[in-house]
């Protein structure tokens, strides 16, 4: 078996007579063997009477910040109610918790029960030696008799704390941190608390991300003028257009042969009502005169609309823009009827920022507040702009669902290049600002309306 490691000792401890070394040593080589915080408790309370001339030694350690007996002198079985025992813990409960090492007889005592307690044990004179290091106490040895003690007894029990207070450490017996330990302890984490409270007091802007596109601010829709089918779409999405333009035109077969009809039509009620201006000179009816002439007003009505509804064939440009429509190949043979919209022609220069802000993200928001568009091309050069419109009822939107429309100007410069920043039917992520919280409500404001939700409050 290997040799046991000691604590550090002092030169002039040791002990004077070789009856005592050698009992001293016999003594702490069986300590060092011992493996258990059992047998090293029996260990401690009960050593050789040629060292310390003793009658009954407690050890006192500590259980839940309170004193409590772990052994005592040549005694398994400890009962804590018992009478010394309780006096004992009381003892060094309330008067004896020191850092030194400490003779005491029992007038010094000031509770009369605790004094009557140890007298008619017949235990009138008492040692403290503690257990302590810098910032923990794990106890100490209370040893007690009824003759006072020599300053050899002193010495050789201060010397066999040393060794004590080592395997208590090694085999981690509980302690109690010193109160001045706790106390910066306890400073220390009630400083950490205040500075984290102080910080999720901190004030922040409140923002909300949601999805963003650049739409034209205000688009003209291009309108059918007439029901038909449109066999041609002469311009392609998103091209710059001038004023009379052909943007698409219907098939013109059908409005050609409905002309041609009218026309025919005109011709017989034009025959029709000379022949009754005729009859009017040899018998005059004035009934049936009446109902010519309306008949023929109604046909030459007729065809100056069929006529002109053949020159809508050719749908142009009401004036220079942008043509915004979808895909040119779903108009192609589309029949169409008056006044259905088929594309939007807007200024590229006037411009906003649509973003659809959805219900479960709405905080509470105010015209001219700052509006942050990042695109997706290039998410690292944001653009800056104000809201200007907010919307109170929700829409619904393919991709995003229940949202709130907002609308923003951006702010850009007249350049070219700056312009095309802020070209139509760009996309991206819009960071609308709010008002002003804490940094706990703002981290904390999704969990905390989860939690709501989920216990129904």
């Amino acid at each position: 078996m290997n040799a046991p490691l000691h604590a550090p000792l002092k030169d002039n401890h040791i002990p004077r007579t070789l009856l005592s070394l050698s009992c001293y040593h016999q003594f702490i080589s069986e300590l060092y063997e011992q493996s258990s915080k059992e047998a090293i408790t029996s260990q401690i309370t009960s050593p050789p009477n040629q060292l310390i001339n003793y009658d009954l030694i407690l050890f006192i350690g500590y259980k839940s910040k309170k004193a409590f007996v772990y052994g005592v002198s040549h005694n398994h079985h400890i009962n804590q109610k018992a009478p010394l025992i309780h006096a004992a813990r009381k003892l060094i409960q309330s008067e004896l918790i020191t850092n030194k090492n400490s003779a005491y007889t029992t007038d010094q005592i000031n509770d009369q029960s605790l004094q009557a307690t140890f007298e008619q044990s017949g235990l009138k004179q008492l040692y403290w030696s503690p257990f302590n290091t810098k910032n923990k106490y794990y106890g100490g040895l209370l040893y007690c008799r009824h003759t006072p003690w020599c300053r050899s007894e002193e010495e050789i029990i201060q010397l066999l704390s040393y060794h004590y207070l080592f395997l208590l450490q090694q085999h981690h017996f509980g302690s109690l941190r010193v109160s001045g330990s706790d106390k910066k302890r306890s400073i220390k984490y009630l400083s950490i608390c205040a500075v984290f409270i102080l910080f999720m007091a901190l004030p922040v802007r409140l923002s909300v991300l949601a999805p963003a596109e650049i739409v034209p601010r205000t688009p003209i829709p291009i309108t059918a003028p007439l029901t038909g089918i449109i066999s041609q779409v002469l311009v392609k999405p998103n091209q710059p257009v001038k004023q009379g333009d052909i943007l698409y035109q219907y098939e013109p077969i059908e409005l050609k042969n409905n002309y041609q009809i009218k026309l025919e039509q005109l011709q017989v009620a034009e025959s029709r009502y000379k022949t009754a201006l005729q009859n009017t000179l040899v018998q005059y009816n004035n009934q049936a005169f009446a109902q010519q002439k309306a008949e023929y007003e109604l046909a030459k009505a007729q065809l100056k609309l069929s006529k002109e509804q053949l020159a809508f064939t050719h749908v142009t440009a009401p004036k220079d823009g942008v043509i915004l429509f979808g895909d040119t190949q779903a108009l192609i043979g589309k029949p169409v009827t008056i006044g259905e919209r088929i594309m939007f022609l807007s200024d590229p220069n006037d411009t906003e920022l649509s973003i659809a802000l959805g219900v479960q993200d709405f905080t509470p928001l105010q015209q001219g507040n700052e509006v942050l568009f990042f695109r997706n091309a290039e998410a690292t050069m944001p653009i800056s702009g104000l809201l200007t419109s907010i919307s109170y009822f929700p829409d619904i939107k393919p991709g995003i669902g229940l949202n709130y429309p907002l609308r923003a100007k951006l702010k850009i410069n007249t350049s070219v290049a700056d312009k095309e920043l802020v070209r139509i039917g760009l996309q991206g992520t819009a960071k609308v600002y709010g008002e002003q919280v804490t940094l706990f409500y703002y981290l904390f404001r999704r969990p905390l309306t989860a939690v709501r939700q989920w216990l129904g409050l």
